[in-house]
């Protein structure tokens, strides 16, 4: 019995560990997102004006990844039973600012 309650304590701690690098890099992204957000919304600002067509394709995609990437980060990446660099959760988040972009950017002209 004791031997699983410190595994449990050990993972616990390994799972706050990961959360903490998670929200460390939150503050430093918040420069990429607010860049990401701007550039998307001025993209999609330029494109109502243009006849040209966003394909809803392109726009399930970047909306399907933005999900996948909030749901990895918050759900998968911390509870991965094996060892993780702390550099992949930054590659995480670009990766979520990326598909945030096109989410955006790929948005039709009417909604």
């Amino acid at each position: 019995l004791k031997s699983r309650i410190d595994t449990l304590e050990a993972t616990a701690y390994v799972v706050t560990y990961r959360y903490s690098i998670i929200l460390a890099w939150y503050p430093a992204m918040m420069a990429i997102y607010i860049m990401v957000l701007f550039d998307s919304y001025l993209v999609r600002a330029r494109s109502m004006w243009q006849f040209t067509f966003k394909s809803p394709i392109a726009h399930r995609m970047m909306t399907s990844m933005f999900m996948f990437s909030i749901i990895y980060l918050m759900l998968i990446h911390p509870f991965l039973p094996f060892a993780i660099s702390p550099f992949y959760a930054p590659l995480a988040i670009v990766f979520q600012a990326f598909s945030l972009w096109g989410w955006i950017s790929y948005t039709q002209k009417r909604l």
